[in-house]
């Protein structure tokens, strides 16, 4: 069963660098440059930056974006990437190996 998530959710328990169940395993949620605005994606940061002239002024180049969704964007698929977790194994049987 996929992890479905709402747009609170996701900013406040489930950005960048948390772990989802996916249908396949776990899955990790890559940075917004990666898993959402990425190249082959019809997304752009600039029709979802959100100006907020306080933030602007506490943190230099600051932006903030704000996190379409799908009825939005009249998709059924989830538009925001992951990552397969863990990409690397470990195995278990040291003694099979002996010392390298």
């Amino acid at each position: 069963m996929t992890q479905k998530i709402r747009p609170s959710q996701f900013i406040l328990m489930y950005g960048p660098g948390a772990i989802l169940e996916g249908e396949n395993g776990p899955r990790i949620i890559p940075d917004a440059r990666i898993g959402l605005f990425r190249k082959s994606a019809d997304f752009r940061p600039e029709k979802y930056r959100i100006d907020d002239s306080r933030m602007n002024g506490l943190i230099k180049g600051a932006q903030i974006y704000r996190l379409p969704t799908n009825p939005e964007l009249g998709h059924d698929d989830d538009i925001y990437r992951t990552n397969r977790f863990p990409l690397w194994k470990l195995c278990p049987n040291q003694e099979a190996h002996g010392e390298g």
